[in-house]
This record gives C-alpha cells, sequence and structure tokens, in this order.
C-alpha cells in the first residue's frame, strides 16, 4: 500500500473507465450524439476562428492556428470521448443522456489553454484583444460551469474532478506563454 491506495489502483480505475466509456458509446446513442455534435460544433467554430485569422494576419500564422488548434480540440475531444463512462449524475446515480452545459463549458476552457498561447503570440506583435478576450472566456466558463452544475444538479463524476484540471490546464498554459511577451524593449 501507498498513500491509503493499493498499487495499480488508479490506472484500474482509468482502464475500467475507459472500457466503460467504450460501452457507453455503444449503449447511449443520446450521449454519442451529443459528444458528436459537441465535437464537430468545435471543429466548426475553429474553421471560423481561422478564417478570421487569415483575414486579419499572415496565412502560414493562420495555418499554424488551425493545426495547434484541431489537434488540441481532437486530444480534447478523444479524452472527453474515453471518460463517457463517468457522465454519472453525483446526485441521482443516473447515466446522462447528453454532456451538459457544465460539462462543455468545462472542455471550452480547456481548449482556451490553446488559445492564450496564440493571444501571448498576437500580444508580443502589438494586439492585445485575442488575449484579453481568452482570458475572459476563461474566467466565464469557470464561473457559469459550477453554477449551471449545482442550479441545474447535473454535477458528474467527470466534471467533479475535471473542472479543476482543465483550470489548471489554462493557467499553466497561460503561465508558460506570458513570459514570453516580455522582452526588454516591451513595456506592459
Amino acid at each position: 500500500k501507498s498513500a491509503g491506495c493499493l498499487p495499480g489502483a488508479g490506472s484500474a480505475f482509468w482502464r475500467a473507465s475507459r472500457m466503460r466509456a467504450i460501452q457507453h458509446m455503444q449503449e447511449t446513442e443520446q450521449l454519442r450524439a451529443s459528444w458528436v455534435r459537441f465535437a464537430v460544433a468545435g471543429a466548426t467554430g475553429i474553421l471560423i476562428g481561422a478564417v478570421a485569422v487569415f483575414s486579419a494576419i499572415h496565412a502560414m500564422e493562420s495555418l499554424w492556428f488551425l493545426i495547434t488548434c484541431l489537434l488540441w480540440w481532437g486530444v480534447l475531444m478523444i479524452d472527453l470521448g474515453l471518460h463517457l463512462g463517468l457522465m454519472v449524475n453525483l446526485e441521482t446515480g443516473e447515466m446522462q443522456r447528453s454532456l451538459g452545459w457544465p460539462n462543455r463549458l468545462t472542455e471550452i476552457r480547456g481548449f482556451c489553454a490553446v488559445l492564450v498561447a496564440w493571444g501571448a503570440h498576437w500580444a508580443t506583435q502589438g494586439s492585445y484583444v485575442a488575449l484579453v478576450l481568452v482570458f475572459g472566456a476563461a474566467a466565464l466558463t469557470d464561473l457559469l460551469d459550477g453554477w449551471l452544475a449545482r442550479r441545474g444538479h447535473a454535477s458528474t463524476r467527470w466534471g467533479r474532478p475535471y473542472d479543476p484540471f482543465m483550470g489548471g490546464i489554462f493557467f499553466s498554459a497561460a503561465a508558460l506563454s506570458l513570459p514570453g511577451m516580455a522582452s526588454p524593449n516591451t513595456e506592459l
């Protein structure tokens, strides 16, 4: 025993979670459809964002924006898909029929991690609007997801640990990318 847990208990939990998620993907058509709609909507939003970047900034930068955003979105959606088995309501014990807005907002905040890096990059070129908008979106999603989960009695086994985890990813990305803005010639 280490730290009050049996050796390998954590990996066994996650392995069982993935197996259960695969079963739920096959059994729960509504939850799977909700996940697919969310993934497609996010990818569509990224494409629209890349077009906006293309119109405002250099074409090659737009391509890198598109690639990094789609890759990060893909990672988030695969992870979410593997953990659909954790979409169990903590109050009722029932399986959720859709992702629900609290869980969607948590994923969006996780996605903001790649956007904060791009916002910091553009801020070095004198455009701070994107960076301010990303921090505003992250703060808003952090406030709303918990409020909606509590108000709608929609807290899930997935959302409870993932909410602070996604916040940590966002702020870690911010902590890594924001110092790059400062140089001897830059006034903040």
